[in-house]
Parts: structure tokens; C-alpha cells; sequence
């Protein structure tokens, strides 16, 4: 008879729940401290900042609607980003093998990673719901509604967390899973709004029915709101959605447990060589010998920076995502000029603002996942440390690594200045077209000209803290989330501001300012991080290499 069968797994699952030492989870409590106290201080700020002519009633729902926004995108983002190599990670090294020689089955694996990567994110979204209640005080609002809210909130996380998993189980690369995971959650949480949205808005108008958008997250969390649960339909809608998106969840679940122990025999997946005399994907023009003739002299300028550009293929595929995106952004661009100043001419101009923004953001994503992949695959795989051993010089490592981002972002970056550019143009030139007046033309100069300072900052800043992460941190998932938490989330948490006080602020040189000091309060951040990451990579480089991420 088998006994103790599951202590291995309760053990963990018991560990990672109530952690022995406060000292060994100093990222749990950090994270649970800091998120409380941005909490705590963005919503006293904005009451604070309240205009007389709100109600506070009024007020106090905007801010709870937009601290809700923040922590929808923090549980739908973070989920998917920190367990999506959990899995692949055991595969990689082969260990995953050795777990199943013991009494463990695949969902022992799976709900052992379930709850060991979910702990802090867990523990930092418990933090803020005592700050979403306080707007119970201020009135408004109902207990009823802030419960739904908190509970959507802890769907999306597992939600997110699940769909991770079973990516992390299927596939086996650091950057498929990261890729994979990140597009599956935000196609099913983005493609239905924006079907229903383009099927409602474009002509022939027809009334569309909501059904459509009930496998979204992004629909579940907005029925979860009185405004949109008290309706004749409503309390039936989120209800159903809720339950779609819990079982996509547990099916993710279901088919990670499935799926793993098929693949703990799985070998590394082996890509098929290129036909003499063919051209490669990212090859240079030219013969077969020409080209070997270039790889070899950039080889032997700079071993790192020819590592680095290696294997960049799902580099190309953003790339080619943004040439797409740049070319429908201009479609609209051009139709919002053709039809002017009416309705369909605002909504093609709002659908360019956001596909624009979208696109910033997804590159700036791309950006710091790239950034942490060659230093952190070779620190792993210990090429890092013998090319140490080589005469190359740390210098030369990093320069090669900086000169391989800047060829391989090069042209997707000139594109979204680009797009920043010719919004600018557009405003100062079809100003009376689009319907503007001095004070939006105003306004939105400088949106577009700020955008665009804070697009060459971020990417900067990107690729120095990318690098230093991607020394410190044990899987490439937490060198991205620790990157993108110390660049963009300051730049994301500040959109709350923004949001609260743009429909109270009449005057616009308050506009302007308000503006002004969230961009550059952003690229100070981004500056000073990039300069520290810097400075920390050229001084303790080697110290980093050998510690192998145990300081995190």
C-alpha cells in the first residue's frame, strides 16, 4: 500500500503558502509594501485633489474604476509573464525527468508551480483590496460591488497564471513561452471587444448583441461595476462570462497536468539546417561564401554581439507585427482625414491614437524581453563564463550585446518615431479638418512630441536595466517583470493621475502641466535606472556571473 503519496507536493504547496522566514521571501514583502503603498498614496492624492465642481460621489467612483483598470492589467500581465517558463524551465535542464521518478503526477507538478509562482503576486493583490474598500468610506459605492471587483481581480490572476502553465508544458523556449503566453491571453481578452466595437461602429450600423464578448476578461471585470451589473441583463451576462473565463482556466490547468508527463522525454527541438547555397531568414545578400565570409568576420569583431543575433526569429516576427500595425494605423489616419470632422472621422482618429499607443507599448515589451535573453541564456548555460575566461573584456561583452539590439531594433523604431512624427503633423496641419481647436492642437503636440522623447528614453533605459536584470534573476520571466516593473510600471501607474483629473481640469494650461510632469517624471526614472543598471554592469559583472542569479 502507498503511502504519502502527495506529502511531497503538500509540503511545497505548504511552504510556499506560509514562507518559514521573512528573510527568504524578501521579494513577497516588498512587492505586498510597495503595491499597498502606491495604493494608499495614489487614492489620498486623488481624493485630495478632488475640484469642487465634482461631486464626491462622483469622484470617488472614477477613482475606484481606474485603481480597478491598474490592477486588472498588473493581475492579467504578471500572471502569464512569471509562469509561462516555469514549466519549460525543467525541461530545459532535464530535471523534469527526475521529478516523475518519484511518487509526484503531472498535477502535482503543475499545482506545485501553480502555487509557488503565484504566492507573491497573490499576497501583493491582497494588499491593495484594503485599498480599493477604503472608497466605501467616501460613498458611492457598495459592498456588493467592490466584492465582485476583488473576486474578477483573483479570476484574472489564476486565469493568467493557468494559461501560462499549459503554454509553459507545451512548449519548450524561454522566448516562445513568453511570446506564446503573452499573445494567447491578450487575444482572448482584446479580439472580442474589438470585434464588437468595429461591428458596431462600422456601416451599415446595426445594434449588436454583448453575447459576443462574454469569453473576454476585459468584459468580465467591466459587468462587474454597478453601472453595467444593475441593467436588465447584466447580473446574467457577468455571471455567464465569469464562468467562461474559470473554465478556460481550469482547462488550461487540466491541460497542462495532461500534457507534461507526455513531454518529460522530450528532447531540445531541433531546427532544420538551411540548404547549401540557400538564403536564411536574417542572412546577408550574397553567396553562400560571402555570407560565411561576413559571419566570420563578425565572429571574430565580436563573439557576444554575433551570439546575440543568433536565433532571432520571433525578433522578426514583431518586427513584421509592427510593419502590419504601422500600415493599418496609416489606413485609418487616411480615413479619419477623408471623412473630417464627424463621427466616423473621430472614431478612425481615436482607433489611430490607440493603435499607435498599443504599438509603442508592444514594442517597449518586445524590447526589455529581448534585452534579457542573450545574457541570461548564456549565464545559464555557462557560456557566459567561459568566454569570461577569454581575453574579451567585460566592456566588449556588453558593446556586443548593445550593438546587436540596436541592429536588430533599429528599423522598428525609426517607424514608431515615425508614427509619432506624422501625428504631429496631422494635428498642426488638418487641425480644422479633424475638428481641433488651439487648445486640443495644443494638447496633443505635446501627447505626440512627449510620446515620442519618452519612446527613445524607455528604449535606452531598456536595454541597460534589461541587461542587469538579466544577470540577477533566475528565469527569464523574472528578468522581464523585474525590467518592465522598474521602466514602465511607474509610466503605467501614472496613467491613473492623468485619468482621474483630465475630465475635472477646465483650464488647459493645467493640461499641459499635468502632462508635462508625468512625462518627465517618467524619463527621470528611466534615466536614473538606466545609469544605475550601467554602472552596476560594468563594476560588478563578474561578481553577478558567479553569484548565478542567487541573490534574487
Amino acid at each position: 500500500m502507498r503511502t504519502g503519496v502527495h506529502r511531497p507536493c503538500l509540503l511545497r504547496v505548504l511552504r510556499c503558502l506560509f514562507p518559514v522566514s521573512q528573510r527568504g521571501r524578501r521579494s513577497t514583502f516588498g512587492l505586498r509594501w510597495s503595491l499597498a503603498a502606491v495604493g494608499v498614496v495614489a487614492w489620498l492624492g486623488m481624493v485630495v485633489s478632488q475640484p469642487g465642481a465634482v461631486r464626491l460621489v462622483d469622484w470617488n467612483q472614477r477613482i475606484f474604476l481606474l485603481l480597478g483598470i491598474l490592477c486588472f492589467v498588473f493581475c492579467l500581465l504578471c500572471g502569464v509573464l512569471l509562469t509561462a517558463d516555469a514549466l519549460s524551465t525543467e525541461k530545459r535542464e532535464g530535471t523534469l525527468g527526475l521529478l516523475f521518478l518519484t511518487d509526484l503526477r503531472g498535477y502535482d507538478v503543475v499545482l506545485g508551480k501553480l502555487a509557488g509562482a503565484s504566492v507573491t503576486l497573490f499576497y501583493g493583490l491582497l494588499a491593495i483590496f484594503p485599498v480599493l474598500a477604503l472608497s466605501v468610506l467616501a460613498g458611492g459605492l457598495t459592498p456588493a460591488e467592490i466584492l465582485r471587483v476583488s473576486l474578477v481581480l483573483g479570476l484574472v490572476l489564476v486565469y493568467s497564471l493557468a494559461v501560462g502553465l499549459a503554454v509553459s508544458a507545451w512548449l519548450w523556449e524561454a522566448q516562445q513561452t513568453l511570446w506564446v503566453g503573452l499573445g494567447v491571453v491578450l487575444a482572448q481578452a482584446c479580439l472580442t471587444p474589438v470585434l464588437w466595437l468595429v461591428a458596431a461602429y462600422w456601416p451599415p450600423r446595426s445594434p449588436h448583441s454583448l453575447d459576443i464578448m462574454v469569453p473576454s476578461p476585459i468584459f468580465t471585470f467591466a459587468m462587474a461595476f454597478d453601472f453595467n451589473y444593475r441593467t436588465r441583463l447584466g447580473a446574467t451576462q457577468f455571471w455567464v462570462s465569469f464562468a467562461t473565463v474559470l473554465a478556460v482556466a481550469v482547462a488550461s490547468l487540466v491541460f497542462a497536468c495532461r500534457v507534461l508527463p507526455r513531454k518529460r522525454s522530450e528532447e531540445a527541438p531541433v531546427r532544420p539546417a538551411r540548404r547549401p547555397g540557400g538564403r536564411g531568414r536574417n542572412a546577408p545578400p550574397g553567396s553562400e561564401s560571402s555570407r560565411r565570409e561576413a559571419r566570420n568576420l563578425e565572429l571574430e569583431v565580436n563573439p557576444f554581439g554575433w551570439l546575440a543575433v543568433r536565433d532571432r526569429w520571433l525578433v522578426a516576427l514583431v518586427r513584421q507585427g509592427i510593419v502590419w500595425g504601422s500600415v493599418v494605423w496609416l489606413g485609418a489616419l487616411l480615413m479619419a482625414l477623408s471623412l473630417g470632422n464627424t463621427g466616423r472621422g473621430k472614431g478612425c482618429y481615436i482607433f489611430c491614437l490607440l493603435t499607435a499607443f498599443c504599438l509603442h507599448q508592444g514594442f517597449k515589451v518586445a524590447v526589455a524581453i529581448e534585452a534579457c535573453r542573450p545574457l541570461l541564456e548564456s549565464r545559464l548555460t555557462g557560456a557566459l563564463e567561459l568566454l569570461l575566461a577569454t581575453p574579451l573584456a567585460v566592456a566588449d561583452i556588453i558593446g556586443g550585446q548593445r550593438q546587436a539590439q540596436d541592429q536588430l531594433w533599429r528599423r522598428p523604431f525609426r517607424i514608431l518615431a515615425g508614427l509619432n512624427g506624422l501625428l504631429f503633423l496631422s494635428v498642426m496641419l488638418f487641425s480644422k479638418v479633424l475638428g481641433m481647436s488651439r487648445t486640443d492642437v495644443e494638447i496633443f503636440s505635446e501627447w505626440f512630441l512627449g510620446g515620442l522623447a519618452a519612446l527613445w528614453v524607455d528604449f535606452w533605459a531598456l536595454r541597460w536595466v534589461g541587461m542587469a536584470s538579466a544577470l540577477q534573476a533566475r528565469n527569464q520571466s523574472r528578468a522581464v517583470l523585474i525590467t518592465l516593473g522598474r521602466i514602465m510600471a511607474p509610466g503605467w501607474a501614472g496613467l491613473v493621475v492623468p485619468g482621474v483629473l483630465l475630465p475635472a481640469v477646465n483650464e488647459h494650461w493645467k493640461i499641459l502641466a499635468l502632462f508635462l510632469v508625468w512625462y518627465t517624471a517618467c524619463m527621470i526614472n528611466g534615466v536614473a535606472q538606466a545609469r544605475f543598471a550601467r554602472r552596476a554592469l560594468f563594476s560588478e559583472f563578474r561578481l553577478r556571473v558567479a553569484l548565478g542569479g542567487k541573490g534574487q
